[in-house]
C-alpha cells in the first residue's frame, strides 16, 4: 500500500471521527445514528464500516482522541515545569475543565455513564494508568515550588482527586436542570480546590 493511499485512508477515518464527535455533542449519543455520521463526513456507509465495527467503535474512538489531548496538556505543564519553576496558574489548569477537550465538558460523559457503565470503568483505569505518574511529578513540582503544601501526602491526594471526579450525579438530577455540565464540573472544582471555609490564598 502506497503512502498517499495511507495518507487518504487516514484522513477518511479522521473525519468519520470528527463528524461523529460533532454530532455526538450537539444531539448526544442516542439520538446519533451511522447514517447521520457518513452524510456529515460526507462518506459511503461502506467506508464507515471499512474502520469501525458500531456505532459504540466509533465513540471510544472520539474518547481516545480527546483522552489523548489531555494527556498531551499535561505532558506540555509537566515539561514547562521541569525547564524552569512551575506557576500557579500552570497547576490550576490541571483541574480546570476549561483547559480540556469539549467532550469533557459537556453532558456527554454522563450519557455513557448510564448506557456503557463497563465501557467507561475499562477507559477510566486504562487512562488512569497512563495520567498518574504525570499527576505524581506535576504534583511533586508543585509542591517544591511552594504551590501545594509540603505535608499533602501525594497517594492520599490520588485517592481524593479520584473519588471527587466520579460525581454521583445522574442526568436527571435537579442540579442540571437548572445549570449545565460544565457549570457544575466549575464548581465541583472550585470546592475541591477551596474548600469551603475559604481562604485568601486563592486571591494570590
Amino acid at each position: 500500500m502506497s503512502t498517499e493511499v495511507i495518507r487518504r485512508n487516514t484522513r477518511k477515518k479522521e473525519i468519520l471521527v470528527q463528524a461523529a464527535e460533532t454530532l455526538f455533542l450537539q444531539k448526544g449519543i442516542r439520538q446519533v445514528t451511522v447514517e447521520e455520521i457518513v452524510r456529515l463526513a460526507n462518506v459511503s456507509k461502506a467506508t464507515f464500516y471499512k474502520y469501525f465495527t458500531d456505532k459504540k467503535d466509533i465513540l471510544d474512538q472520539v474518547m481516545r482522541k480527546s483522552a489523548d489531548a489531555v494527556l498531551e496538556k499535561l505532558q506540555s505543564l509537566l515539561e514547562k515545569g521541569k525547564q524552569g519553576r512551575m506557576t500557579k496558574e500552570d497547576f490550576l489548569k490541571i483541574v480546570d475543565m476549561n483547559e480540556y477537550d469539549q467532550l469533557f465538558q459537556s453532558g456527554l460523559l454522563m450519557e455513557m455513564i448510564e448506557d456503557y457503565p463497563e465501557y467507561v470503568e475499562d477507559f477510566r483505569v486504562s487512562y488512569t494508568d497512563q495520567i498518574m505518574p504525570i499527576f505524581y511529578d506535576l504534583i511533586r513540582m508543585a509542591k517544591i515550588d511552594g504551590i501545594v503544601r509540603m505535608d499533602v501526602d501525594t497517594d492520599v491526594l490520588m485517592i481524593f482527586t479520584q473519588a471527587l471526579r466520579k460525581p454521583n450525579i445522574h442526568e436527571d438530577s435537579p442540579v442540571l436542570q437548572r445549570m449545565s455540565f460544565k457549570e457544575f464540573n466549575m464548581k465541583y472544582m472550585d470546592l475541591y480546590l477551596y474548600g469551603v471555609m475559604g481562604s485568601d490564598k486563592r486571591d494570590t
